[in-house]
C-alpha cells in the first residue's frame, strides 16, 4: 500500500497596481481602488492600518499631495489620522470624483436597463460595475429583482418562472435565453413571424 503524500504549492505572484494620481475620473479612481481591494484579498491583509499605508505607497501627484496635507491637518485637528480603510476609501472619492458625480450615477443607476441590441453579458457587467461604485449589495433581493427587471421582457417573464435566487443564476438563464433567440427559436425573443404558407392562406 503506498503512503500518499500531499505536497502544498506557493505561487510567488507578483501583483503591480497602477498609482492613482489625482485625476478626476471616477473610473479610473474606482478601478484603482478595485484593484487594491484584490490584493488585500490576495495576501490576506486584514488590518486597516497597513491597507492605508500600503495604498498611501501607491498615490503619486496631486493625490499623494492631497494625502501628505490631510494627514498634516487631522493631526493637527484632531491629534490622529485616518484608520479605518472605508473612510480613507470615502475620503479619496469625495475629493477626487467629479462634482456630483454621485447623484448622477445614482441617477442612472435607477433608470438602468438591458439596451436594445446590448447582450446579456454586456449589460450585466455594467449593472455589477455601477453597483459597486455605488456600494449596493449584489446579494440582496432587492437587487437580484432590479437586475432582472433590467432584462429584456421576453427574458424577464420566463426567468421569473424559475424563482431565481442569484444574478448568477438569472445570468447563466439568461445568456441560454439569449442564444435559443439567436437561434430563431420561435419561443424566444418575441413573437415569431408568420410562414410563407400561412401568409398565404390570409391573402385567400
Amino acid at each position: 500500500m503506498h503512503n500518499k503524500k500531499t505536497s502544498l504549492i506557493k505561487l510567488d505572484v507578483k501583483f503591480d497596481f497602477p498609482i492613482y494620481d489625482g485625476e478626476l475620473n471616477a473610473e479610473k479612481l474606482e478601478n484603482w481602488i478595485r484593484q487594491i481591494d484584490v490584493y488585500f484579498r490576495v495576501q490576506n491583509i486584514d488590518s486597516d492600518k497597513s491597507k492605508i499605508q500600503l495604498a498611501s505607497l501607491r498615490l503619486g501627484g496631486t493625490a499623494l499631495v492631497w494625502w501628505e496635507g490631510k494627514t498634516q491637518a487631522d493631526m493637527k485637528r484632531h491629534g490622529k489620522t485616518i484608520s479605518v480603510w472605508s473612510e480613507f476609501v470615502a475620503a479619496i472619492k469625495k475629493q477626487f470624483y467629479p462634482l456630483a458625480y454621485m447623484q448622477q450615477a445614482m441617477m442612472s443607476w435607477q433608470t438602468l436597463r438591458q439596451l436594445k441590441g446590448q447582450s446579456v453579458q454586456g449589460y450585466t457587467q455594467e449593472f455589477r460595475k455601477r453597483a459597486l461604485m455605488l456600494g449596493i449589495s449584489l446579494d440582496s433581493p432587492k437587487t437580484l429583482l432590479k437586475y432582472i427587471g433590467g432584462l429584456h421582457s421576453y427574458m424577464r417573464h420566463t426567468i421569473l418562472m424559475f424563482n431565481p435566487t442569484s444574478i448568477d443564476e438569472v445570468y447563466v438563464q439568461a445568456t441560454h435565453l439569449e442564444a435559443r433567440g439567436k437561434n430563431g427559436n420561435p419561443e424566444v425573443g418575441g413573437p415569431s413571424q408568420p410562414t410563407v404558407s400561412k401568409r398565404k392562406e390570409k391573402r385567400k
